[in-house]
């Protein structure tokens, strides 16, 4: 075996079956094999797979030889081999109706989920956007934000941990804030 990550997968199964009291563990069957000739003349050596349980195993054991993984994906929650990273979250398939791949949009819906589902992600992400227009409109330097952006990490990870208070948290986004007064319309006449 290549690496620890292949022998992963057969201890797992091992361990199935001895806390079942299976008694022929998956592995130890060998399959039938012989020698012929392919189509273009070379001799290979060829195996006999008489049930679909052998064609299972059969597979199996050549994904742990080859280092091939199964992984879900966090989009959505299908099964996929990553062909391309051994990191990869996220399938290549169209998700859904947006014509997109999940590996295209999968980390913007996952953080997009987060952000909706926690009120101190939100605050966050509102302030972020809020400080970074004033880096665009020259009211606040890039180094200035910098400085602003890893204090306001710390405190968001502070009120994520309990540490901070939400309204506390909250508070320190709006200071400093500017605030225009809205104009009324005019009364009708």
């Amino acid at each position: 075996m290549p690496d620890g990550r292949s022998i992963d997968y057969i201890d797992i199964l091992d361990e199935y079956h001895s806390i079942h009291g299976l008694k022929n563990y998956y592995l130890d069957k060998s399959f039938r094999t012989f020698y012929g000739r392919t189509a273009d003349g070379m001799v290979e050596q060829l195996y006999e797979i008489d049930t679909i349980g052998d064609l299972f195993r059969f597979e199996f054991i050549k994904m742990v030889e080859h280092d091939i993984f199964i992984k879900k994906c966090k989009n959505c929650e299908r099964f996929f081999i990553s062909m391309r990273r051994v990191d990869a979250e996220y399938c290549n398939r169209v998700y859904g109706d947006t014509q997109k791949r999940c590996n295209e949009i999968g980390a913007m819906l996952r953080y997009e989920k987060k952000v909706a589902e926690n009120p101190v992600w939100e605050a966050y992400k509102k302030a972020y956007r809020r400080f970074n227009s004033r880096t665009r409109t020259k009211n606040m330097t890039q180094a200035e934000f910098l400085q602003w952006s890893e204090l306001a990490v710390k405190r968001r990870d502070e009120c994520l941990a309990g540490e901070l208070p939400f309204d506390e948290y909250v508070a320190w986004f709006e200071q400093g804030r500017v605030r225009k007064p809205r104009q009324k319309p005019p009364a009708p006449l």
